[in-house]
């Protein structure tokens, strides 16, 4: 897998796996968004997004960003929480908050590519609002990328630059073939 985007979604899908508890990990196409059907996954299951990945460009056509790694936690309402019930009934029905704690304890400060992207980092975690009796957990987490893949080689000398230099512009770019396949 080439895309840093791709790797990253592989490497958090990865780390979650491990985690054994999680019977379907996929990528979030909107499976939990089926209301009036039962949504294709096992339960519990985590959707991962990547998301709101923002760019600045540093002078040499590589990029700096910032974006999001959205993890869904699906499951149906295990048992009521109610003081009415004992509490190994509720205990069973808010295994989910483990869940979302363990999934937590793994990505918090993890860096999924080393040369690529910095820590994962949680910036909010909700409820989901559902018309349905399903229980989604919503948890962003933020991450930096640092992407070098489009970056000019370095040149020392000036035979190395195309001739169209314009100093309104700033520097010429190198002459660079790219091939596409």
């Amino acid at each position: 897998m080439d895309s840093p985007f791709g790797q990253l979604f592989l490497a958090v899908q990865e780390r979650i796996r491990t985690l054994n508890f999680v019977r379907h990990i996929d990528q979030d196409l909107g499976q939990l968004d089926f209301y009036d059907t039962v949504p294709p996954v096992t339960w519990p299951c985590i959707l991962i997004d990547i998301d709101e990945f923002e760019f600045d460009e540093r002078g040499d056509n590589s990029e700096m960003g910032v974006g999001a790694v959205v993890i869904r936690l699906g499951y149906p309402p295990l048992s009521s929480t109610s003081t009415t019930v004992p509490d190994t009934f509720k205990n069973k029905a808010l295994q989910f908050y483990n869940w979302e704690y363990i999934v937590h304890k793994s990505l918090q400060g993890w860096r999924p590519i080393d040369d690529i992207f910095g820590a994962l980092i949680r910036k909010s975690c909700a409820t989901e609002k559902r018309e349905d009796k399903l229980r989604v957990r919503r948890s962003v987490y933020t991450i930096g990328m640092d992407d070098n893949s489009t970056a000019w080689p370095e040149y020392t000398t000036g035979s190395d630059y195309n001739e169209d230099y314009n100093s309104d512009y700033g520097p010429a770019r190198p002459n660079v073939d790219i091939t596409v396949e």
